[in-house]
């Protein structure tokens, strides 16, 4: 285990951890603040060119090959048709207790609000308010969090019966694990 930690770090260096990609990006001048977590420091890309524009709240959850941008390189084009270099930047801000869904890009000039669920592989090209559940390519807001909440709610039972059935089905005779029976247990005596 040392080993592989050690591995890791030479391997992957700032991203190796969570923990190490969040100061490395603090140290750059992003705002960063408490409980945010990487979950695959080394498959995401935080666009740090313009470190002062970009802000991450607290409790932030960013999944793997997450890419959060401040600039466009779109200006090349234009370089190469008109001559001119015309600068493309935006800063991005994200509130707090954010998740953001594996594969999901978000684009400069974007703010997302507190509490915000962004699907995987959601594109986000413009701001998404707090207290929503938003997703697609444009990423659009698709229902609020309460809303969500109560599909969750509804849906949860049904979801735990399945994954019962789904390992009695795997593991023929083999009683299911203690995380899967206290997830029904938990669920049936709230229900």
């Amino acid at each position: 285990m040392v080993f592989e930690k050690l591995l890791k770090k030479i391997v992957f260096r700032s991203h190796a951890t969570s923990e190490s990609l969040i100061s490395h990006l603090r140290k750059q001048g992003v705002e960063i603040g408490d409980n945010t977590c990487f979950f695959y420091p080394h498959n995401v890309h935080i666009d740090a060119t313009r470190p002062y524009m970009l802000k991450i709240g607290s409790n932030v959850q960013i999944t793997r090959d997450v890419s959060i941008l401040t600039h466009g390189y779109d200006w090349s084009v234009l370089k190469g048709a008109y001559g001119d270099v015309l600068g493309s930047c935006g800063k991005v801000e994200i509130g707090n207790n954010v998740f953001i869904g594996f594969g999901a890009t978000i684009l400069k000039g974007v703010t997302i609000g507190d509490n915000v669920i962004i699907g995987a592989g959601s594109l986000v090209t413009h701001d998404i308010p707090a207290n929503t559940v938003a997703a697609g390519c444009p990423c659009k807001p698709i229902m609020t969090l309460s809303q969500y909440y109560e599909k969750r709610q509804a849906a949860q039972l049904d979801e735990a019966y399945e994954q019962y059935a789904c390992w009695r089905s795997a593991h023929e005779g083999t009683p299911p694990p203690h995380s899967i029976s206290r997830i029904l247990l938990a669920i049936c005596g709230n229900g």
